[in-house]
């Protein structure tokens, strides 16, 4: 099966909030990877998302709209609408190389 991601996922750990409106409460999740175009989150509960939110991620210093690409149970893939930005204000092809990753599976 071909990979159709457009950029190389980065395996991960990172704390996440689904922002679904801006007066609710936040939804925690876990960015289980990363990539410059989107990630893979998973959720403590099954929850229908909506077709697009925004996703806060506070080790990038960063809220991303995204928008859902696939669901599974859990775990959710979702695309990036705008790029990710380097936290000097510029982008960053390596915006993503000082972040804790998680080790793969052996």
């Amino acid at each position: 099966m071909r990979d159709r991601r457009e950029s190389e996922r980065l395996p991960s750990i990172l704390e996440g909030r689904i922002v679904l409106d801006r007066q609710a409460s936040k939804l925690q999740c876990t960015l289980r990877d990363i990539s410059a175009t989107g990630a893979r989150i998973w959720l403590p509960a099954t929850l229908a998302l909506p077709h697009e939110f925004d996703l806060e991620i506070p080790a990038l210093e960063q809220t991303m709209p995204v928008r859902l690409m696939w669901s599974k149970g859990r775990t959710h893939g979702v695309m990036f609408l705008q790029e990710l930005q380097a936290q000097t204000g510029g982008l960053s092809d390596g915006v993503l190389d000082d972040l804790p990753r998680a080790e793969p599976p052996a």
